[in-house]
């Protein structure tokens, strides 16, 4: 197979071409930024998706038969979704150049849980009520390709990721492990907390699945894609404090906890950045969220990686990447 990943050099596409690489198979990432992995250089080109010519030119070039579209600007810092063209102009013209190549089989385009809010359950595809500019982005990226897709050209599978943590991870997870490490992370109250999260290792394995799935099982789907079972938010803290051998988790009451992420917040008015607790995360970190993986599971079957084999994956890669 020939695979096209865009946003290759990003932290899920990082993954997902090292265990293309290792299966031998034909792998191009188009990114505007270069790979985090130097093995990864030979197959890297530097291109924009907001480049329209040079993605089309690319795509003539390569003539891939698989599109993995992970390439997407993924922060909550935009106020409206025109910050987000990326996922949205950049994915029109990855279809349109997807379309003049002519080759392409299956595309596996990279949506996100955040097409609806933190704690909604949606009830079907188009269940969405996004509350951030990023997740409106997301939603109007559905519908684009909905709309310029047609399935019996080149199939689609949309999927949409829980919060993803793991090796070659970055931003908030990562800081949370690291905090973790230093003794730094305080528990709220004796709040229960459930969340759906993802070890990127199960994330990759229902990408491969989803290349060589029956088109009747995938084609059009949309698929969350992460671990099936939520996560209790103290255990998975406690289980990392010990795979790291760390201080024991301490637990704050809330109401200090509230006023820690106030004074966060008045950082982040001046400017401040790497705030480790603001209004907004503290009410993501306190809410439960419960996705519909009954699709997944049938189709994916039973996960490779265990929560605690994730963790200790993660902490090798920590202390080889000396943090």
């Amino acid at each position: 197979m020939r695979i096209l990943i865009t946003g290759g050099s990003g932290f899920i596409g990082t993954n997902i071409i090292e265990r293309l690489v290792e299966r031998r198979q034909e792998v191009v990432n188009l990114d505007i930024s270069a790979p985090r992995l130097k093995a990864q250089l030979p197959l890297w080109r530097k291109t924009s998706l907001m480049d329209e010519y040079g993605t089309a030119q690319l795509l003539k070039d390569i003539r891939p038969d698989f599109v993995i579209h992970a390439a997407a600007r993924t922060d909550l810092d935009g106020h409206s979704s025109d910050d987000y063209k990326v996922n949205t102009t950049g994915t029109i013209n990855l279809i349109n150049a997807m379309k003049a190549a002519g080759s392409v089989k299956r595309a596996i385009i990279f949506s996100s849980m955040l097409v609806c809010r933190n704690g909604y359950r949606p009830s079907h595809d188009l269940d969405y009520c996004p509350d951030t500019a990023y997740g409106e982005s997301k939603v109007e990226m559905e519908k684009i390709v909905r709309r310029n897709m047609n399935p019996a050209e080149t199939e689609y599978v949309i999927v949409r990721p829980t919060s993803v943590w793991g090796p070659w991870f970055s931003g908030p997870y990562l800081q949370f492990f690291l905090m973790i490490r230093r003794g730094l992370y305080v528990h709220p109250g004796h709040i229960k907390v459930e969340k759906h999260f993802a070890y990127v290792g199960n994330v990759v394995d229902q990408m491969l699945v989803l290349l060589t799935a029956n088109s009747y099982d995938c084609a059009g789907s949309v698929l969350y894609v992460g671990d099936y079972s939520v996560y209790i938010l103290r255990e998975w803290a406690d289980r990392i404090q010990y795979e790291l051998g760390a201080r024991r988790i301490r637990t704050i009451p809330l109401p200090a906890l509230k006023v820690i992420a106030v004074a966060g917040d008045v950082l982040d008015a001046l400017g401040w950045r790497r705030i480790p607790l603001t209004s907004f995360r503290l009410t993501n970190m306190l809410m439960n969220n419960s996705l519909p993986y009954e699709k997944s599971e049938c189709l994916f079957g039973p996960l490779d990686y265990s929560v605690a084999d994730g963790i200790r994956r993660t902490i090798a890669w920590l202390e080889k990447q000396d943090l």
